[in-house]
């Protein structure tokens, strides 16, 4: 269905490039496009009929699950032993297929009276386990608070992969215990945490309340001064981030130490709209887009050869800039700066398909061992709603961003461009997704 629509797109835009002169010509001319964007329609429902149904089917599997777990929750041990050994047959292993495996911890975290704490336990701790499995047994654990996991998450502070360091960062910031800040100041002080500085910083800001920067040597002074009488805050604390730090990549006024980044830009029409609607002179000749670029310039300009980056561009179509990630070299940046000086706003706002083909990119939906993100950190612009797309609802996208995210552990910035935004849906996405959301 998405080659059918994106084969129909190029018709239109082949048919948009001619010039029909006479009446005969110009009669042919709209039928013609007519037939075209009637395809394009029917193309566009399919795919969003396919896409609501996955969300619905993900729903529906989700609910399954939790009947099940109220059903075995009543019945005999021996019965739920059998049907978790069924469970591990069908669900579990090397051959089945990730989804069943996670839905094998979910339905090990939803059984209430039954002792499933072990096994879970024992898939975090398998090296040779999908990563992605032990993310999601790791993150039940801790919405359990099963006996042993603050030790578990203290336990893959040192050396962890990746994204099951980030579920351990932010287990420690849920679980809300004075036993997580020596190790997390610890933690900072290592050298290759990348993103990673900010989720420790952040977990350190909720355990205690405090505004210090990303860097260890700030929270170990305030520790040794602190620390006598020190006392938890009674819950975890939404600290503001504090002042741009000098290293790290800005855009837009959010700061990140990812060496894998993607920017998400929105280039529907109304990017072409005065982005100063009160300044007059130059500045109130600016547009959405050309700030937009000059912020993207910025933050391209702050990128070096250790780093690995690339863009999508979305209005009613979504384009990425590579096929895949690349590193920032001079060249790389340079390719960057011409293609996105010569994107020009037209359409909707197609702010499901961006995503999903960004999540794409960073290889969510890879099977193998092992699982790593090609991409753990989204600069995610927009000055729209959904209007575009084969999700549009807002609810919906939200949805399906969380099955995606679930076990890539990627953080979303979400910078919303003016007043014409959905403000609620998109605060929503960053705060879904470990991210900041500003409104420029």
């Amino acid at each position: 269905a998405e080659a059918s629509l994106e084969t129909t797109l190029g018709e239109i835009e082949k048919a948009q490039a001619q010039t029909p002169r006479t009446p005969k010509e110009i009669d042919a001319f709209n039928k013609r496009v007519k037939k075209i964007e009637q395809k394009r329609d029917d193309a566009t429902a399919k795919l969003r009929d396919l896409a609501v149904d996955a969300v619905q089917g993900d729903a529906v599997l989700g609910a399954v699950v939790t009947s099940l777990a109220a059903v075995l929750d009543r019945l005999p041990k021996a019965v739920v032993d059998g049907a978790l050994a069924l469970a591990a047959e069908r669900w579990g292993g090397p051959k089945a297929t990730i989804d069943r495996r996670v839905r094998r911890v979910d339905l090990l975290a939803a059984l209430s009276k039954s002792p499933t704490g072990a096994m879970l336990r024992a898939l975090v701790r398998d090296a040779a386990e999908d990563l992605r499995v032990r993310v999601v047994a790791l993150s039940a654990r801790v919405a359990r608070t099963d006996e042993g996991v603050l030790e578990d998450c203290l336990e893959l502070l040192p050396a962890a992969p990746n994204p099951l360091l980030a579920e351990a960062v932010d287990g420690l910031r849920r679980l809300h215990r004075r036993e997580g800040i020596e190790p997390l100041i610890a933690f900072l002080g290592r050298e290759d945490l990348g993103r990673l500085r900010e989720d420790g910083r952040r977990a350190l800001a909720s355990l205690t309340g405090q505004p210090h920067g990303p860097y260890a040597q700030p929270w170990a002074d305030w520790w040794k001064e602190a620390q006598a009488k020190f006392e938890m805050p009674a819950r975890p604390v939404d600290g503001a981030a504090p002042a741009a730090p000098e290293k790290g990549v800005t855009f837009y006024g959010v700061t990140t130490f990812s060496d894998k980044l993607l920017f998400v830009l929105d280039v529907s029409g109304s990017m072409k709209d005065r982005a100063h609607e009160d300044a007059a002179g130059v500045r109130g000749e600016e547009r959405k887009i050309d700030v937009a670029r000059r912020e993207l310039g910025a933050a391209l300009a702050m990128l070096d050869e250790k780093k690995t980056f690339n863009m999508v561009f979305f209005g009613h179509r979504v384009v990425r800039w590579q096929g895949g990630m690349v590193p920032a070299d001079k060249a790389a940046l340079e390719r960057a700066k011409r293609f996105e000086s010569e994107v020009e706003p037209s359409g909707g706002t197609n702010i499901h398909d961006a995503l999903e083909a960004s999540f794409a990119m960073a290889g969510f939906a890879a099977d193998g061992k092992t699982y790593l993100s090609a991409i753990d950190t989204i600069y995610f612009m927009t000055d729209g709603t959904p209007t575009a797309g084969k999700l549009v609802k807002p609810a919906e996208i939200l949805a399906a961003v969380r099955g995606w995210n679930r076990t890539a552990r990627v953080t979303i910035h979400v910078i919303a461009v003016g007043d014409a935004c959905d403000a609620s849906f998109l605060e929503s996405l960053a705060a879904q997704n470990g991210g900041t959301f500003v409104r420029r």
